[in-house]
């Protein structure tokens, strides 16, 4: 077959076969009883694998296993087509009208042919079993998914900034290293950091796992969300153990008992970033053992009472600060100009406003300092837009959610 016809059709390429393999289970080829086992057989298994064709041609990509597995049984398809061709001309059943003569005569001259064509049956059989061991051994089945859109989260952009450039956090930074390190307590201490969305939880946990990750034997980080598929979630944390990850179609004590076997013996900083219900937590917390080796676990939340049920009480909560004035101002402006000093005179009373509709949350200063630092011009009438919206309150501070999702409104009449 030709190359292009490999890459351009690998939708439906099985139902021909599928579909020939059908009507050699016909009564015309009944005779052929060892053929029909194995025309079975290979229904069974091409019928599993057009599945996994058709799921691949939904994917958003494919990694080269994925790709080369694919194009083998395309081109193993179109074989197995010919074969079943060749076949029916050759060992077709007799006309009802031929004599019994030359019914054996018919016989003795395709025998050959039928010895050719059941070592080629044998033969497709071996590569069927093959390309179906080889999409077990590569776990093809787990390793495509159908990526649906997803929000781009905001955080991304603050996790990764390096610590030089990050504003205010030193002080909190510094109180969690040390409660981190205390070697008051030996037995596994899970410890939590508390507050709105936008403070900055996730970046402080960060910081103080980069500078204390070292002194332990093993680190991980994992991010849980509000629907987390707890396969997923702890075949990461194998990953990053160096453990060799499930199929999602395990059963999930299968990665907690590698967890649990792999953390026993070890000094180990684990880090469950967004964390939004106790009933998560009963399942993750289960991969972590209790030993007396000063291991840690470090949760980020918005629900205090989460925390605390976390934690097991008030002492390994901390709750999360917002900037100060002077932080908050470096933040914004250092985005914006470089420097304080380097704003117009004629921006400084807007930017002022502006911060106060920040509230303190470094996310919300980020996303309103960027969206400014793009803008063609910066004319004090462009900025005195922002500090004219109201931004929704939740708990006392200003909701930084509802901030950034409106950005995008603002955006075309600041241009």
């Amino acid at each position: 077959m030709a190359a292009a016809a490999v890459v351009s059709v690998p939708m439906g390429v099985m139902k021909p076969v599928l579909a020939k393999l059908t009507s050699l289970m016909g009564d015309e080829y009944k005779k052929f009883k060892d053929l029909r086992k194995e025309v079975t057989f290979l229904q069974s298994e091409l019928a599993d694998m057009d599945a996994l064709l058709e799921k691949m041609d939904s994917a958003d990509e494919l990694d080269p296993q994925a790709k080369k597995w694919r194009k083998d049984i395309i081109e193993m398809s179109y074989n197995i087509e010919d074969c079943i061709d060749d076949f029916m001309q050759h060992v077709g059943e007799a006309d009802d009208k031929m004599s019994i003569l030359r019914k054996a005569s018919q016989y003795l001259r395709t025998f050959k042919d039928r010895r050719h064509l059941a070592n080629q049956f044998q033969g497709i059989k071996a590569q069927v079993m093959e390309a179906s061991e080889r999409r077990k051994r590569y776990m093809l089945d787990q390793s495509i998914s159908i990526i649906a859109p997803v929000a781009i989260d905001p955080r991304l952009s603050a996790i990764y900034k390096e610590s030089a450039s990050l504003v205010g956090i030193d002080a909190q930074k510094t109180e969690l290293i040390n409660r981190t390190m205390d070697k008051g307590q030996q037995l596994l201490k899970v410890m939590a950091i508390v507050g709105l969305g936008g403070l900055g939880k996730t970046t402080l946990a960060n910081e103080v796992c980069r500078e204390v990750g070292g002194k332990f034997d093993c680190k991980a980080f994992v991010s849980v969300s509000q629907k987390p598929e707890m396969v997923g979630l702890f075949n990461s944390l194998l990953l990053q153990l160096g453990l060799r990850p499930y199929s999602h179609a395990c059963q999930v004590q299968d990665p907690i008992n590698d967890l649990r076997g792999h953390l026993q013996d070890k000094r180990y900083f684990i880090l469950v970033d967004d964390l939004w219900d106790t009933k998560a937590w009963d399942t993750i917390k289960c991969a972590f053992p209790q030993n007396s080796k000063y291991s840690r676990v470090m949760i980020t939340t918005r629900n205090e009472n989460l925390a605390r049920s976390c934690c097991g009480n008030h002492e390994g909560i901390h709750n999360m600060r917002p900037l100060n004035e002077q932080d908050s101002k470096k933040l914004f402006f250092d985005r914006i100009f470089g420097s304080e000093y380097a704003c117009p005179p004629e921006l400084k009373k807007a930017s002022v406003e502006v911060l106060k509709k920040c509230d303190g949350l470094p996310l919300a200063i980020i996303t309103m300092a960027s969206m400014l630092a793009c803008q063609p011009t910066r004319l004090e009438g462009q900025w005195e837009l922002l500090s004219y919206i109201k931004v929704p309150r939740i708990g006392g501070r200003s909701a930084p959610v509802l901030l950034f999702t409106e950005t995008d409104t603002w955006a075309p009449r600041l241009q």
